[in-house]
């Protein structure tokens, strides 16, 4: 895997404003970046 980039979850780029995000998308995918997400593995913490 030399050479790539994997980010896990990517949650909180959700909270950002959807222009940023977008931003963002791009750049991944300009640099072939992968992401791992598991949508159910935060649902159970408890937040403030």
């Amino acid at each position: 895997m030399r050479g790539k980039v994997v980010a896990i979850h990517c949650i909180s780029i959700a909270a950002h404003p959807k222009i940023y995000r977008e931003k963002v998308y791009r750049k991944m995918k300009k640099a072939k970046m992968m992401v791992i997400a598991c949508p159910t593995a935060w649902i159970d913490s408890h937040r403030t």
